[in-house]
C-alpha cells in the first residue's frame, strides 16, 4: 500500500521525515518496503499484515504514528450528520442482513461529470491509482483516506431506481466493469436493482451502471459487508480488487455513514454534484460495548521490562481505546483483532519500543540431542540401500490426487489441506509411490531410463478424525540394473520383480525383528502375476511388484517399472554387531534333485514353509532351479525342480544320510502340498 507523507501528516502533527516515519512504522509492526518519490513529495510503500485492516488508510497510519510519538491525532470533523438530510423511503432492501449487516446511501443530483481537482489526482497517482472521473476519483480519494470503500452507481440507469442488496441466483450474470461477463450463484452476495445485479458486493460494480459522462443522478453507496464472504466470491471469480482487499480484512462497521458523508461534501465542494437524500440506516450496534482488562504487572512479565499503570493507559488510549475503569478499555470498532488480554499486553509493548527490553542471557538448561530409533533405522537404511547401488530421492510431502495412492480412491483417508495453494498441493501424500514415478518420469523425459531410487519418508492418512503419519521406505526400479559399460552385456539385465524383491529381503533381513513372509497379493495399480504382499507375524507390511501395464502406458516410461513400499514401524536398527568369518568347508557336499508335482495354485512359499519346519541338521541349502507345465502331467499341476545341498562339518557324508534327509523332505512336502513324486 501506498501513501504519500503529506496525506498522513495532516492527521499526524509529526514531522514529516521519510526515514523517521519508516522506522517508526516498522518498530510499530508495519513494515515500510521503501520509500519512493512523486508529484506530491515523498511516498512510503507499506506492508500490513493481513490482521490490521485498520492500517489500510491514510487516518489508519496516521492513528499508529501518533501513538509511537505519544501526541493526539488531527480528528477530522463532518460538516454535516445524516439528521440534516431527508431519507427516501424504498430507496435500499437488504435481503441478506447475515451478510450485509449495515448498507447506506445517498442521493446526490446537478451531478457534473468531468476531470477531479489536481490535488486529488496527484495523492490518487501518487498512491498507485489512475485518475477516472471526479465523481470515482472521490470514492477512492475517501477509500484510501478512511479505508471504507465507496461505489457509485448511475441512478437513472438502475432499474426501479432502487437497491436490492440480496444473494444471486443460480447461473445470474452480471459484467462488471473490467469487462468480463460473470456467472454468479447463491454464494455470491450482490447489489441488485428491481430486476437484475448491477454489482458484486464489496468488490467491484457493473457496467451497465458505471458512471459516464451522461451521469446527471448519482447513488454513493457505503457499506460493511461480511469478511468471509467478500474473500470466497473475489477466490472464486479470481477478481482482486482494492475494495475485496480491505473487506477482506475487515472494514470498521462504524466509518459506513462519515466515509459517505465526507465523500458526498468532496463532491459539493468541487461542484460536482449536490446531496439531496439519504436511505435509512439499518445498522444494529451491539448493546453492550466489548470491553478487556490488561494488569501493567502481567504486561511487564511478558514484555521483560516494567510497565507502570500511567503507560499503558496513555499509550492504548492514542491508539483510540477508551478508559473505562482501572486497567479496563473499550475496544475501538477498527480493532477486532484485539480479543484477550496479551492482545494488549503486545500494543503496548510495540508502541513503547521493543528496544526497552533488557539484554540478558538465557538461562535454561541445555541438554545434548540424543538421535531415536527411527532416525537411526532410517540411517543405516540410506547407507545399506546405497552400498546396494541405489540413489535417494526425495519429494514433496503435499501431492494431488494420485492413483498410486495407498489406498487409491478412499477418500475419508486422504488428508487434504484446508487452503491448498493449489491442487498440486492440495494433500498430504498417502504413499510414496507417486512421488517417485514422478521423479523417474523427469528423469526418463532428460534421457535417463535405468533408474535405482529410493526414498525415506512419512505418509499420512486419516484414522477417524485424527491424521497419523507413518514412517515408510519405497523404491522404484526400471530399466537395467548395472553401471554404463562399452560391452554389450556389462550392464547386467533389466530390473524386474524378483530384483526388487531381492532389494525388499536383503532390508528385512538386516532389520525385521520377525520372520517375514511373502504371500500372494491382487493390488490392482500392479501387475497381477508380478506382485506379492508381505507379512510379518500375521501383519501386512509391505507391497511389491511391477505397476499394472495400463499405468505404465500412462507414466511415458519405456523400461518396466518396479515398485515397493515397506511400513518401517516393525523394523528396528541393526545392533551393529560385527560379521563373524568362519573357515571354508572341510568336507564334501552332496547335491540331491527331487521333482514334487504339485497343484499351480501351490505357492512357493508353501514349499518352503514345509521344508524349514522339518529342515534336517546337514541340510546346507536349497533352490528352485526349474518349473515345468504340460503333457505328461494332467491339466492344474506343475513339476518343481528342488536341488538340495547337503553337508556335515564334522565328517563326511554317506549315501544313506542324504536318502534319510530326502525322505523325510519328501514326506513333509507331500502332507503339507499334497505333493507326489514319479515313481
Amino acid at each position: 500500500m501506498k501513501l504519500p507523507i503529506e496525506w498522513i501528516t495532516e492527521y499526524a502533527p509529526i514531522p514529516s521525515d521519510p526515514e523517521a516515519m519508516a522506522e517508526k512504522l516498522t518498530m510499530a509492526g508495519l513494515e515500510v518496503e521503501e520509500t519512493e518519490v512523486s508529484e506530491v513529495g515523498a511516498v512510503l510503500n507499506i506492508k500490513v499484515t493481513p490482521n490490521r485492516g485498520d492500517c489500510l488508510s491514510v487516518i489508519g497510519v496516521a492513528r499508529e504514528l501518533c501513538a509511537a510519538h505519544r501526541v493526539s491525532m488531527t480528528v477530522p470533523v463532518a460538516k454535516r450528520s445524516i439528521a440534516d438530510l431527508p431519507e427516501q423511503a424504498g430507496l435500499v432492501e437488504v435481503q441478506a442482513p447475515d451478510l450485509c449487516p449495515r448498507y447506506f446511501a445517498l442521493v446526490l443530483d446537478n451531478v457534473r461529470v468531468g476531470p477531479s481537482a489536481p490535488r486529488i489526482q496527484a495523492r490518487l497517482e501518487a498512491a498507485g491509482m489512475r485518475s477516472i472521473n471526479n465523481v470515482v476519483d472521490i470514492t477512492n480519494y475517501v477509500m484510501l483516506e478512511s479505508g471504507q470503500p465507496l461505489h457509485a452507481f448511475d441512478l437513472s440507469t438502475l432499474k426501479g431506481e432502487r437497491i436490492v442488496v440480496r444473494r444471486a441466483i443460480s447461473d445470474e450474470q452480471l459484467t462488471t466493469l473490467d469487462g468480463v461477463v460473470r456467472s454468479l450463484g447463491p454464494s455470491n452476495l450482490v447489489i441488485a436493482d428491481t430486476e437484475s445485479p448491477v454489482a458484486l458486493a464489496g468488490i467491484m460494480g457493473g457496467a451497465p451502471t458505471e458512471i459516464s459522462e451522461r451521469t446527471t443522478r448519482i447513488l454513493l453507496e457505503s457499506a460493511h459487508f461480511d469478511p468471509k464472504s467478500v474473500r470466497a466470491t473475489s477466490k472464486s471469480l479470481d477478481l482482486r480488487t482494492e475494495a475485496s482487499y480491505r473487506f477482506e480484512r475487515t472494514v470498521d462497521p462504524e466509518a459506513v455513514v462519515s466515509a459517505a458523508l465526507r465523500a458526498g461534501a468532496l463532491i459539493e465542494e468541487c461542484g460536482a454534484g449536490r446531496v439531496v437524500a439519504r436511505c435509512a440506516d439499518n445498522w444494529q450496534p451491539d448493546s453492550h460495548f466489548r470491553t478487556l482488562e490488561v494488569r501493567p504487572e502481567r504486561a511487564g512479565l511478558l514484555l521483560g521490562f516494567e510497565v507502570s499503570e500511567q503507560e499503558v493507559s496513555e499509550t492504548l488510549g492514542n491508539l483510540g481505546l477508551v478508559l473505562e475503569g482501572r486497567n479496563r478499555f473499550t475496544i475501538p470498532s477498527w480493532r477486532p483483532d484485539l480479543v484477550r488480554e496479551i492482545d494488549l499486553v503486545e500494543e503496548v509493548g510495540r508502541i513503547l519500543g521493543y528496544d526497552r527490553i533488557p539484554e540478558r542471557l538465557p538461562t535454561s538448561e541445555c541438554v545434548a540431542g540424543v538421535e531415536d530409533a527411527a532416525s537411526i533405522l532410517a540411517d543405516q537404511l540410506r547407507g545399506l540401500l546405497v552400498g546396494a547401488g541405489l540413489t535417494e530421492v526425495v519429494t514433496h510431502t503435499l501431492v494431488a490426487e494420485h492413483v498410486l495412492d495407498a489406498f487409491g480412491t478412499d477418500d475419508s483417508a486422504r488428508v487434504a489441506v484446508r487452503s491448498a495453494l493449489s491442487a498440486d498441493l492440495s494433500g498430504l501424500r498417502r504413499s510414496l509411490w507417486p512421488g517417485l514415478l514422478g521423479t523417474a518420469e523427469r528423469n526418463a523425459r532428460r534421457g535417463r531410463g535405468d533408474l535405482a531410487l529410493f526414498e525415506v519418508g512419512t505418509t499420512y492418512r486419516m484414522t477417524g478424525d485424527v491424521p497419523v503419519g507413518r514412517l515408510e521406505l519405497g523404491l522404484l526400479m526400471a530399466g537395467k540394473t548395472g553401471p554404463r559399460g562399452w560391452q554389450p552385456d556389462a550392464r547386467g539385465q533389466d530390473a524386474d520383480f524378483h530384483t526388487v524383491r531381492g532389494l525388499l529381503e536383503l532390508v528385512l533381513g538386516r532389520f525385521a525383528s520377525g520372520s517375514a513372509k511373502f504371500e500372494k497379493s491382487s493390488d490392482s495399480r500392479l501387475h497381477p502375476g508380478r506382485q506379492a504382499k508381505v507379512e510379518l507375524d500375521g501383519t501386512s507390511i509391505a507391497l511389491v511388484g511391477e505397476i499394472h501395464p495400463k499405468l505404465a502406458a500412462e507414466s511415458h516410461l519405456k523400461n518396466r517399472v518396479l515398485l515397493a513400499e515397506l511400513a518401517l514401524d516393525p523394523m528396528k536398527p541393526s545392533s551393529g554387531a560385527r560379521l563373524e568369518y568362519v573357515a571354508p568347508p572341510r568336507f564334501q557336499s552332496i547335491i540331491r534333485d527331487i521333482a514334487p508335482r504339485v497343484a499351480t495354485t501351490c505357492a512357493y512359499s508353501t514349499i518352503q514353509d514345509a521344508v524349514g519346519h522339518v529342515r534336517p541338521e546337514i541340510l546346507e541349502s536349497y533352490a528352485l532351479t526349474d518349473i515345468f507345465t504340460g503333457p505328461p502331467l494332467e491339466p492344474g499341476m506343475k513339476s518343481l525342480t528342488l536341488q538340495f545341498t547337503f553337508r556335515s562339518t564334522e565328517r563326511t557324508l554317506t549315501e544313506a544320510d542324504t536318502n534319510e534327509a530326502l525322505v523325510v523332505l519328501r514326506r513333509a512336502l507331500e502332507l503339507a502340498c499334497g505333493a507326489t513324486f514319479a515313481a
